[in-house]
């Protein structure tokens, strides 16, 4: 069986340590990588020499275009002659709920042979820098020894690892599937795990979201396709790190 990563990136290279150390054990990761990206992205990249990568460069028209994203992901979905695609951004983290033990790759394939399924969906839960962690994470150390607080919120229960060839395909935000045209329903229910980085640190959350928000394109706003990132403003985000997070994720 073989595995691959889809994910765009623009401006990661903080998180992308932490990205190629966790997918490390799938057969190739392929990065739409965004040519207005102003940091040393590639550079990071490049440093990395675990991982199979494929660099896929693309220009957007008009800013961040989530239906230009999901119809190069969808199209490598069904054209790729992988098993599987783990479809995330650069700051989820998705596994196996045995992910804490040994020979991570072995077990995560052997559950997907298992079980056969067409999707399989993630619970990807927030996590946030609590008062007894580091607030600098350790790229050499599985991310789930650093950062154990945080809450699950149901919109971030999301099918990210399809089955490719077979006429799946993700809608706008890769929280919702189609099939044949129709949507496939949305459920609470789970097979995997993931962390959500996009909180790494209060600095970062502000930077990534306010960078997303600006590069908004029109048909992103006119569809309301990353809402979630006109509702914030400083404060709000500062208020956000205030709440007491002791709930191990």
């Amino acid at each position: 069986m073989k595995v691959q990563v889809i994910t765009p990136i623009y401006n990661e290279s903080e998180l992308l340590p932490y990205f190629l150390r966790h997918y490390r054990y799938v057969d190739n990761i392929i990065f739409l990588y965004d040519n207005d990206t102003t940091d040393n992205t590639l550079k990071v990249i490049s440093k990395h020499k675990k991982c199979n990568v494929s660099i896929l460069p693309f220009d957007f028209k008009d800013g961040l275009d989530d239906t230009f994203l999901v119809n190069i992901s969808n199209r490598i979905i069904n054209e790729s002659a992988f098993d599987y695609s783990i479809c995330v951004d650069a700051d989820e983290l998705i596994f196996f709920e045995d992910y804490c033990k040994d020979k991570l790759s072995i077990r995560f394939k052997d559950f997907i042979n298992e079980t056969k399924q067409d999707y399989y969906d993630a619970a990807i839960f927030s996590v946030y820098p609590h008062s007894t962690e580091k607030p600098v994470l350790d790229t050499n150390k599985p991310i789930w020894e650093s950062r154990k607080f945080g809450h699950l919120d149901n919109l971030y229960i999301k099918p990210c690892i399809v089955k490719n060839g077979i006429g799946l395909s993700h809608i706008e935000g890769k929280h919702l599937l189609k099939k044949n045209g129709k949507i496939i329903p949305k459920t609470n229910d789970y097979e995997m795990l993931g962390i959500h980085l996009n909180n790494l640190n209060l600095e970062f959350a502000k930077k990534r979201r306010f960078e997303r928000f600006n590069r908004m394109s029109q048909h992103n706003r006119d569809n309301n396709f990353g809402n979630q990132y006109y509702q914030y403003d400083e404060k709000e985000i500062e208020l956000e790190f205030e709440k007491k997070y002791d709930k191990l994720w």
